[in-house]
């Protein structure tokens, strides 16, 4: 410091970088101060995923199954696992991050808001029959309407086994993360008669994660609740491991080299985030077909423990209630 602070020269030039508005703080603190600072920051923390846990159920699979029936359109999403094969190659030291396949089942109330009613996470990350099957009992026992997951990772097998017993009426959406910055942020791409090629989504991560983020902070989007004194002891560790992984979740602003900066969505290293992103393509396939919430509104609504199910007449909106009648009758056809 006495280098700049002895020459007025130097001073007023280095006041110039610290008091420039457009310089990034975190290269602030690194290149001026030469402290370490960590451009990233945490999308969710837990004060916001408790307070978003505020169903009237605990994580219980049964319990959340007599509820669905109040919901009239539900969906299961998966997030996929690879396993740790994929990670064999690593040169960073510690363990290898594990990527488990974890699904959740949602429903959309007449409200419009998206209630998380469960979720799963495959206790053996090399184990597809066992993910499958869970996946398919799933499906069944809360009558869901549509499935979504992501391609490309693990999940070759399960999906290929859920096609030959599609014997249920679910629409599927096979979601691929990517960039949709100058379009709509879930993307259609219809079925392909030459290539073979099934209808297929594209979904812009960073947008999608900081919406899904958004939504959970505005309460448009609700949780079963661990932390409840409903279910046992055991059940409610393993819920609250599930929502731990929305708080692993980080935004980090990136330079361009041509000036301005852009946002990414990340994980903080060796932590999960599955369940994050299987509840965002969930969320994102059902924004899809019935339209896209006003959070903004919808921060206004009070959760109450009888909106729990949808069932407060004040808060329903008629449009969306007719849009899902519409959509019901048509997978019942």
């Amino acid at each position: 410091m006495p280098w700049h602070n002895q020459s007025a020269v130097r001073w007023a030039s280095m006041l110039q970088v610290v008091n420039d508005p457009l310089l990034p703080r975190y290269k602030l603190f690194n290149e001026v101060y030469g402290e370490p600072f960590d451009s990233g920051g945490g999308l969710l923390g837990e004060g916001d995923m408790k307070r978003a846990a505020c169903l009237n159920i605990p994580y219980d699979m049964q319990k959340a199954i007599q509820l669905s029936s109040n919901y009239s359109y539900r969906i299961v999403a998966i997030d996929w696992g690879g396993g740790v094969l994929l990670y064999l190659d690593r040169e960073e030291a510690g363990p290898p991050p594990l990527s488990r396949t974890k699904l959740a089942v949602l429903g959309l109330s007449p409200s419009g808001k998206i209630d998380v009613l469960w979720g799963w996470e495959n206790p053996n990350p090399l184990d597809r029959i066992l993910e499958t099957r869970m996946v398919l009992e799933t499906l069944g026992k809360f009558g869901c309407h549509g499935i979504a997951y992501d391609t490309g990772n693990g999940g070759y097998f399960s999906e290929l086994i859920i096609k030959m017993q599609h014997s249920f009426n679910a629409r599927i959406f096979r979601i691929g993360y990517g960039a949709n910055l100058k379009q709509e942020m879930m993307r259609r791409h219809a079925p392909n008669e030459e290539t073979g090629e099934g209808e297929f989504f594209n979904l812009d991560k960073t947008r999608s994660l900081l919406f899904t983020a958004r939504a959970i902070q505005s309460g448009v989007i609700r949780f079963f609740n661990p932390y409840s004194t409903g279910g046992s002891d055991k059940l409610q560790i393993l819920g609250k491991a599930l929502l731990s992984d929305f708080t692993h979740l980080t935004q980090e602003q990136i330079e361009r080299a041509g000036g301005g900066s852009f946002s990414i969505v990340g994980k903080e290293y060796n932590t999960s985030d599955d369940f994050a992103h299987a509840v965002n393509f969930g969320a994102c396939a059902i924004w899809h077909q019935f339209g896209y919430p006003n959070l903004l509104d919808m921060m206004d609504y009070v959760t109450t423990t009888q909106d729990v199910a949808g069932v407060n007449d004040l808060l329903v909106d008629s449009e969306l209630l007719n849009r899902m009648q519409t959509m019901i009758g048509a997978l019942s056809v």
